[in-house]
């Protein structure tokens, strides 16, 4: 019995598991406007390298299945046909070998850079969450006047401990799409402190005072009393430039910790990682589609080995 396999075909196509984008234009500072945005926007930004790796690993998989189907086609078909998958499996197997390769440092860095953005998210979310720490409307004990020397104090349960608010935000309640990260177009990730806060010409740092509601010529008429403020607020710390290609300064400089842990580099860290990652593309690749069909029924053996690879029958 005389099978052909009509067709074998090789397409190669650039993939990468982000949306494209124009380099040219900083698509995500928008995202990142405050530090609850910055920190759901650093979690989608894990994701998405993330996905990158798990990509690459996926296409490896399909390959090996691919190799697997040829193989047994090959076992099945005549001298011919034996050449035309047995020519397949060896280019999936050249390319099994460099996505192989590909994969570790893909994995690598990507975790590397992951970890980064995750201690970035984090201090952001914690950042947001002690922002809503404030001081209740409260008084102490009004002073005896005794004639000696006495202290009042008032006691104050701080509200905002347990403050959810960026922790529970809806998508639907983003108005700056930070659940989408379009690659390309990421040159700075915006990064936020803490400060006392000023709001109000620094009215908010004034919360303590001692307070007379009548007859404050009497001692006794006066107590000490928390007003309610807010006691901190976040603000905006340096952008940390990432951009894979025009980066202001493109050379690192060596890190000197002085004997202290990595966390002192952190920005450092984060910064060179990310551009690094970006500029070097370590998990983009060359997909390979091998398709492969057979026309003729007159081989059932055959028929049905590449039905199972190319409609899993």
């Amino acid at each position: 019995m005389t099978v052909h396999v009509a067709t074998f075909y090789i397409t190669a196509v650039l993939f990468y598991a982000t949306t494209r984008g124009t380099i040219a234009n900083d698509t995500e500072l928008a995202k990142q406007a405050s530090a609850c945005s910055s920190a759901i926007y650093l979690h989608s930004l894990q994701k998405s390298f993330t996905g990158q790796s798990t990509a690459l690993i996926s296409e490896l998989n399909r390959l090996f299945e691919t190799q697997n189907i040829l193989t047994l086609a090959a076992s099945a078909g005549n001298n011919k046909q034996r050449y035309g998958a047995n020519a397949l499996a060896a280019v999936a197997g050249k390319q099994i070998a460099t996505l192989a390769a590909k994969s570790q440092t893909c994995t690598a860095k990507a975790n590397e850079v992951i970890a980064l953005l995750s201690m970035q998210a984090g201090q952001h979310l914690a950042y947001d969450a002690l922002s809503k720490l404030a001081t209740p409307t409260a008084e102490g004990t009004a002073v005896t006047a005794g004639g000696g020397a006495e202290t009042q104090a008032v006691e104050v349960t701080l509200t905002g401990l347990a403050d959810t608010t960026c922790v529970e935000k809806r998508a639907a309640d983003l108005t700056a799409n930070e659940l989408t990260v379009n690659l390309e177009g990421l040159h700075s990730i915006k990064t936020y402190k803490l400060r006392q806060n000023t709001a109000n010409a620094n009215a908010e740092k004034k919360f303590c005072a001692t307070k007379c509601a009548t007859t404050c010529n009497t001692a006794t008429n006066w107590k000490p009393a928390a007003l309610g403020k807010s006691i901190l607020e976040t603000t905006s710390d340096a952008n940390i430039e990432v951009k894979a290609a025009g980066k202001s300064n493109p050379n690192e400089l060596p890190k000197n910790t002085e004997g202290k842990t990595e966390l002192t580099q952190h920005k450092h860290d984060l910064e060179w990682r990310v551009h690094d990652f970006l500029k070097n593309k370590y998990c983009a690749f060359s997909k390979l589609d091998l398709g492969a069909t057979a026309t003729s029924r007159s081989d059932e053996t055959i028929r049905r080995v590449m039905l199972a690879a190319t409609q899993g029958a």
